[in-house]
């Protein structure tokens, strides 16, 4: 799913910067990287997260991948961009849901590119299953620090509502991925 909506993209054919929001622990960083570089070696990946532990042990794991410290509702710090201003491709995978406000998240990143990947747990699927592979039963199958619950309609208006135009929706269970664009 993700080999798909970087497709549609188009990036693994235009080249250029991508920039992913709130990259964790930095496994989807390290798998959209490698994919990238597969098909094209013309993309600069850069990422960032709110925790300074994981972008130092993710420095240290992937040393081909620039990564920095940043909060997902502030400005671009521009000393930690290089020479780039725009990216090509912006992707925010499993964050959203820990946000308090993520439509003000989408909008803030929207000031840095046209082209953007958002994923999401698929409620209330997400919950169900959890449950039933015996997790977080006191919270009925909320995952500890989920405070958004996205259907897909519910994700599909958030998006449109920030002024973005849906191009493409897959849905590999349990997520929801979104490629958008301005």
């Amino acid at each position: 799913s993700l080999a798909r909506m970087l497709n549609a993209s188009e990036i693994a054919v235009r080249g250029g910067y991508c920039l992913e929001a709130g990259c964790g622990e930095g496994n989807v960083t390290k798998h959209m990287s490698e994919w990238i570089s597969e098909h094209n070696n013309e993309v600069e990946y850069m990422a960032f997260d709110i925790s300074e532990k994981l972008i130092k042990d993710n420095s240290v794991r992937y040393k081909d991948i620039k990564f920095f410290t940043h909060n997902i509702y502030e400005e671009l710090d521009k000393n930690n961009l290089s020479d780039v201003d725009t990216f090509d491709l912006i992707v925010c995978s499993e964050v959203l849901e820990h946000l308090e406000k993520p439509d003000v998240a989408v909008k803030n990143l929207m000031n840095y590119g046209d082209r953007f990947i958002f994923s999401v747990p698929n409620e209330p699927i997400w919950r169900i299953m959890n449950m039933a592979r015996g997790k977080y039963i006191k919270s009925f199958g909320n995952t500890p620090g989920h405070i958004q619950h996205f259907s897909k309609n519910r994700f599909i208006r958030m998006i449109r509502d920030c002024g973005l135009r849906v191009v493409k929706i897959e849905k590999p269970l349990p997520w929801l991925m979104i490629y958008c664009e301005k």
